[in-house]
């Protein structure tokens, strides 16, 4: 079975705490652009559906202080120049209240998170699966991790290597990944890594201090203002290195949390009936998470991202 436990969270010294939380934050002007710069009146904003890509009509959208409703294409034009930095405000119907900043003028166009949809995917659900990493008594109040880069390779020991069942299992992990995200990012299983690029070893070692009584598996994950940057997936049971526990460790890798749902492969507990594969609101979520930038906070606000945690996170699964 897979459980969880709260994360071990090391953070790297010279860390700042994040600047807003999601749910609040001023309405005021930043002065983040270059001094003098402005975005001049008559520039045109476009608000989306992240899922969809149809435009959002009737939103309210407050830019530096000064409000605006968005029209039938989902259009706003600014009648007034602001500054680079500027905050931005989007409330929608059926939409995650957007908190962001209006970075430069050629970054107008933005998307929003659908509070619900057809897929089954609501608040509830991606609170705790983008922002509750690993520690689901308390939903949305972790940052959103995300793979750093489109391209990540997972580098087995050797000793999986020579185990064919385990290679095959990590390599459905990588191809599950591949093709929830529809070849966005790309995952690849090799015996070793180019330098510099985003890897994740794999390990059996029940001695390692992260495996404690009925452990299956824990991932570590480390942390580049809020992207992740590499990482290191421990089996410690050897049979979990052979089954869905494997898409389930690797789904860490990319960012996601543990699902509420039981019948998920990312559900903090395996029971008999659980998937094996990524399923189709997962397999949105990690499409939608593309979209955001590491640190974000839930409900969907990246105003203080440049303080995003940096160093190693630790998701025990049982």
């Amino acid at each position: 079975m897979r459980r969880h436990r709260p994360p071990i969270l090391m953070i790297a010294l010279g860390l700042l705490a994040p600047g807003c939380s999601g749910n609040g934050g001023p309405t005021a002007a930043s002065t983040a652009g270059a001094p003098g710069s402005v975005i001049l009146s008559g520039t045109v904003l476009s608000l989306t559906v992240a899922e969809t890509g149809q435009p959002v009509a009737e939103a309210t959208v407050v830019v530096a202080g000064r409000s605006y409703g968005s029209d039938t294409t989902g259009r706003v034009v600014l009648d007034e120049g602001v500054t680079p930095g500027s905050f931005v405000d989007i409330v929608a119907s059926g939409m995650l209240d957007r908190q962001t900043l209006l970075r430069s003028p050629a970054a107008t166009a933005f998307s929003l998170w659908p509070r619900s949809s057809a897929t089954g995917l609501d608040e509830d659900y991606t609170s705790r699966l983008v922002y509750s990493w690993g520690n689901d008594d308390r939903p949305g109040t972790s940052p959103l991790y995300r793979l750093a880069g489109t391209q990540a390779f997972i580098v087995p020991s050797a000793e999986l290597q020579a185990d064919p069942a385990a290679r095959a299992a990590h390599q459905r992990a990588a191809d599950e990944v591949n093709a929830a995200v529809g070849g966005a990012v790309h995952y690849s299983v090799a015996a070793s890594a180019p330098a510099g690029a985003v890897a994740f070893s794999t390990v059996v070692d029940s001695e390692d201090e992260g495996c404690e009584e009925r452990v299956l598996a824990l991932t570590r994950i480390r942390l580049r203002a809020g992207e992740i940057s590499s990482g290191r997936i421990v089996f410690c049971n050897p049979g979990a290195v052979r089954d869905g526990t494997v898409v389930h460790e690797v789904g860490h890798t990319y960012g996601l949390g543990h699902s509420p749902d039981p019948n998920e492969v990312m559900h903090a507990v395996m029971l008999r009936r659980q998937a094996e594969g990524l399923g189709v609101r997962e397999s949105l979520v990690m499409r939608l998470m593309l979209q955001r930038r590491g640190g974000n906070r839930f409900p969907d606000n990246d105003r203080g991202i440049s303080a995003a945690a940096s160093g190693e996170v630790t998701i025990v699964c049982r």
